[in-house]
């Protein structure tokens, strides 16, 4: 899905399998623009059933993994 562009950038979502190279896409898109392009960032939101949004921060993990030691 196209997100966003401007002259410099593109900003854009994929859903994909894995081996999958997104850089490899960010190369390929910008060719075929007929530029040269690079990615500037790259955010996993989704592994298998997992989402960035049902993710725990650094803190909370310690805290429910501290919470059950023996």
């Amino acid at each position: 899905d196209l997100i966003d562009y401007d002259k410099y950038s593109i900003k854009f979502r994929v859903e994909c399998s894995k081996g999958t190279y997104i850089r490899v896409l960010g190369k390929d898109i910008a060719e075929k623009l007929g530029t040269v392009g690079y990615l500037s960032s790259l955010k996993r939101t989704k592994i298998g059933s997992y989402l960035i949004d049902e993710s725990l921060t650094i803190e909370s993990f310690q805290n429910q993994w501290k919470s059950t030691e023996i």
